[in-house]
C-alpha cells in the first residue's frame, strides 16, 4: 500500500504567506504612497484568509 506524500507546494505557499502575514504587521515598507497601499493593504492582507481554512 503507497502511503501519501505531503503536498509539498501548500508548504511553500503557507511559508510565504506566513511572511506576508509579518509584513501586514511591520511599519512603513515603501516611501511611495501608492507602492505602500499595494504592498501592505493589498498584497500581504490577501494572505491572511489563507489560513482560516
Amino acid at each position: 500500500m503507497k502511503t501519501k506524500q505531503p503536498m509539498v507546494p501548500i508548504g511553500y505557499i503557507q511559508f510565504i504567506a506566513s511572511l506576508l502575514v509579518i509584513l501586514v504587521h511591520c511599519g512603513r515598507l515603501a516611501q511611495n504612497n501608492g507602492l505602500h497601499f499595494l504592498l501592505k493593504s493589498f498584497l500581504c492582507r490577501l494572505a491572511v484568509p489563507f489560513f482560516c481554512c
